[in-house]
């Protein structure tokens, strides 16, 4: 068998599109010749270990850079370019940054450099993906190739993705799920289908797509399921129930994923199938990943386990001694498939009882008219907290209806206490965040859902 490098994936795959877009079609062959002009352009810029910062949402208009910087052994770091300045600064401080990329310069243009190779198994850190923890300030998660190859070699696996085949990207690339259908489609020799917003259209001839909850909900409004489609792939958040059951009666090929950034995306996947239990099912891990809980918690290990993180300017590595890195998610595993209950750091107490949030959630949204729903503790004299929700709803629901109807279907410390309305809130990332709903409710804007 061939050495899995860029040029064997190139020569095996040359008169194959790797990507169309509304900036035109690229065969695999010419985004070759791309990543030698932008080699040629920052090669006297950057050198190894260097990070090259990218405020760019997607690479549809430069889909050779990455590989560009990876042949120079550098670093690629694509950012949000709606990040404040004062938030850019505060990432600089934490990464080896060596420069960042004035966009206004890209494409690339027609010079061409020599050519080159880079083996896929690469250990060296490659890209740089900014997650939000528990507090919302991003950490500067560290990437290989070989964790990126690793990672999108069990995704293709599962979906048995083919060469000439077509995947729709409308998710950024500065977030994971975004950046990895890249090194998907690379890998199996099939082609990116970018668009900015899927509200843009539904290409032909797809078959994959990847959404996040509010991507879905414009989907199943707008289009209906094509013959060649196999795959909605859905991240980001958990999926409300009735979206899932909305979707599946529409035709809908749905499947939910549980993934991070530290682990190079997808970890485990769920296909939804009419009838089904989505809390119950559980998802299937995917080859290599290896899964264990231990006191509640879900540990993970495998070949697309991050390198680590950046914490001024040093690379802090993810796992403990035996390669095992602790999540922050409550999970139970039975006949390898993996059960997701919801995020240890927002567990709280109410009133000697641990309150899971996710769980409320769950059940709030599965109440006809509820769009969404969003829990957070609220500080009680008496039981130390007590459950708040925000709700967003269709005009059917109040706070009186949800109540009767939580009174049956939760236990009393699981109830609510309190409705409020859904904030008028800007959310940066693919998931909100807890201290975005405790600062709208301590400025005393929250109003009550009556």
């Amino acid at each position: 068998m061939a050495e899995l490098t860029f040029q064997n994936m190139v020569k095996r795959n040359r008169r194959r599109l790797y990507c169309t877009s509304v900036y035109g079609k690229m065969t695999y062959a010419a985004m070759e010749k791309d990543a030698r002009c932008w080699r040629k352009r920052l090669e006297n810029d950057l050198f190894p270990g260097d990070v090259l910062a990218v405020p760019l949402a997607h690479f549809a208009q430069c889909p050779g850079l990455p590989w560009a910087v990876w042949s120079l052994n550098a670093v690629l770091m694509p950012l949000d370019p709606r990040l404040s300045g004062s938030m850019r600064k505060r990432i600089y401080e934490q990464i080896p940054l060596k420069k960042v990329l004035d966009t206004n310069d890209i494409p690339c243009g027609t010079g061409m450099g020599d050519s080159f190779d880079l083996n896929l198994d690469n250990e060296n850190p490659a890209l740089v993906i900014l997650t939000s923890g528990s507090t919302g300030f991003p950490r500067p998660i560290v990437l290989s190739l070989r964790n990126l190859h690793s990672s999108a070699v069990g995704i293709n696996r599962y979906f048995e993705l083919k060469s000439g085949e077509r995947w729709l990207h409308v998710l950024p690339d500065y977030h994971i799920g975004g950046f990895a259908v890249w090194m998907r489609c690379f890998l199996a020799g099939a082609c990116v289908v970018h668009r900015d917003h899927i509200r843009e259209g539904l290409p032909p001839r797809i078959q994959i797509m990847s959404l996040v909850v509010p991507q879905l909900e414009d989907l199943l409004n707008a289009y209906r399921p094509t013959r060649t489609l196999r795959a909605v792939l859905l991240g980001g958040s958990s999926v409300p129930p009735k979206l899932i059951d909305k979707g599946i009666k529409q035709g809908w090929p749905l499947y939910s994923s549980y993934g991070l950034t530290e682990m190079a995306s997808t970890v485990a996947i769920q296909c939804h199938r009419q009838g089904d239990e989505p809390a119950e099912a559980g998802a299937d891990i995917l080859p290599e990943r290896r899964l264990k809980i231990k006191k509640g918690r879900l540990w993970l290990k495998g070949p697309m386990l991050a390198m680590g993180y950046y914490r001024e300017r040093r690379l802090i590595p993810l796992g403990d001694n035996s390669g095992w890195y602790a999540t922050n998610d409550s999970a139970s595993i039975t006949d390898n498939r993996v059960t997701i209950h919801g995020r240890l750091d927002r567990v709280f107490i109410s009133g000697g009882e641990n309150v899971q949030p996710e769980i409320i959630e769950k059940t709030l949204l599965a109440v006809y008219g509820v769009q969404k729903a969003f829990i957070i503790p609220l500080t009680d004299s008496r039981y130390g907290a007590v459950v708040a929700a925000f709700i967003e709803g269709d005009g059917t629901v109040s706070g009186e209806s949800l109540r009767r109807e939580m009174s049956v279907k939760l236990p009393r410390y699981m109830q609510p206490a309190v409705y409020y309305r859904w904030p008028d809130l800007k959310q940066d990332g693919l998931k909100w965040q807890v201290n975005d709903f405790m600062d709208f409710l301590k400025s005393g804007k929250a109003e009550f859902l009556e």
